[in-house]
């Protein structure tokens, strides 16, 4: 993934991608003490499963983590929004799913 400036941040997504085949880059989000980021893993059939995950910063603790988008040809850039304090994720380009941010 591309280099990120602050040491702890880096740590807990490095933490969360080691080991995997990801591709591309991970996006990411901080807002408050949340670490917001998502990264594509390149299956056995060379199609791509999309995968989100949510931190809290402070505990190090990992809030949300699913696949969001199963099987895909190609990158869809852009599967979360964060909107005042909600956090909106498009899920198999067919589902919105909202969390309200404490």
């Amino acid at each position: 993934f591309n280099t990120i400036e602050n040491p702890l941040i880096e740590s807990l997504i490095e933490n969360e991608v080691k080991d995997k085949n990801i591709t591309s880059f991970v996006e990411y989000l901080v807002y408050d003490d949340f670490l917001f980021f998502n990264y594509y893993v390149k299956l056995q059939t060379n199609l791509l499963d999309n995968n989100f995950v949510v931190y809290n910063i402070v505990k190090k603790k990992k809030v949300i983590s699913e696949v969001i988008n199963k099987n895909l040809n190609s990158f869809s850039s852009d599967s979360f929004f964060l909107y005042k304090n909600f956090l909106l994720l498009l899920e198999n380009k067919m589902k919105l799913t909202v969390y309200k941010i404490y």
